[in-house]
């Protein structure tokens, strides 16, 4: 009896944040695509193209938390205030 459709490809691989980055990290060089990148390492192009937006959120997210720490750091620091 064949498996269940969603059971025939296997089980989820699950890629490591090193991983992560460095797809994304390839995903940016000069003359490459979504669709290499992904054929390179073996993942759908979805992967690679969320794999650039967790990573610009990522990104977003520290920067911001870095302004919120320097805007506090301002406030406490200042007399003026």
């Amino acid at each position: 009896m064949e498996p269940p459709l969603s059971m025939a490809a296997g089980p989820r691989r699950r890629k490591s944040e090193a991983d992560r980055r460095r797809i994304v990290a390839e995903s940016y060089q000069p003359g490459t695509s979504v669709a290499l990148v992904a054929r390179r390492n073996a993942v759908n192009a979805n992967l690679v193209f969320h794999l650039k937006v967790w990573s610009a959120d990522r990104i977003r997210f520290s920067l911001t938390l870095q302004t919120l720490d320097a805007i506090r750091h301002f406030e406490c620091h200042n007399p003026f205030l």
